[in-house]
């Protein structure tokens, strides 16, 4: 077959057909942050109630709880104490919750109401998180959601991360939760987005 000769209108238009197509890609592989801003305003409320109720319960004993399962049957309780951090996971009907909940001095009914507004909102964890910012020591409540459709591919495993921070931030400069840059909701909310959901 001899050289055959492609009009340069032709390669115009698939230069141009490409070029949108990648564009098209680019942008589904990128992360909408649109959502964990709509998501906070669309349940601040229940969030602000989630906080408070978590703050109230976990003074007596330090613990971090989230849902394990896409149904938000299965529990995850993570205790910390002075030496020792403890892991259990129970089904939210099962009976030895309530043995692990009165060791461990943690209300049973603020913990089911904790459990009922997070299913409802379908926030998967909850804890608290300390800091240091001028050198003195404070603690943000984080809570994690899991996108519950993802138009990209690669943001599979992700997980939006609202963090509530007890005083007035400053966003100028950058800042991080572990390796994930932190991004502006309101003075005191914020949000990140990370590979693991605590």
């Amino acid at each position: 077959m001899g050289l055959v000769i492609v009009p340069k209108k032709r390669t115009e238009k698939l230069a141009i057909w490409k070029y949108f197509f990648l564009v098209l890609l680019l942008s589904s592989c990128g992360i909408n942050k649109n959502v964990p801003v709509k998501y906070y305003t669309d349940n601040r409320q229940t969030l602000d109630s989630i906080q408070q109720l978590f703050l109230k319960i976990s003074v007596p004993q330090k613990f971090s709880i989230g849902f394990i399962d896409n149904r938000f049957n299965c529990i995850s309780i993570e205790l910390i104490t002075d030496t020792l951090k403890y892991l259990y996971n129970f089904n939210t009907g099962e009976s030895r919750i309530t043995d692990t909940l009165t060791r461990f001095r943690i209300d049973g009914t603020g913990l089911l109401n904790l459990m009922r507004l997070m299913k409802s909102i379908d926030c998967i964890w909850i804890s608290n998180i300390d800091y240091y910012e001028s050198e003195k020591k404070n603690t943000l409540t984080s809570f994690s959601i899991k996108p519950k459709r993802s138009k990209s591919f690669f943001l599979a495993n992700r997980y939006y991360i609202l963090l509530y921070f007890p005083v007035i931030q400053n966003y100028k400069k950058n800042r991080l939760l572990g390796n994930n840059k932190i991004m502006k909701i309101n003075a005191r909310v914020a949000y990140t987005i990370s590979a693991a959901f605590r």
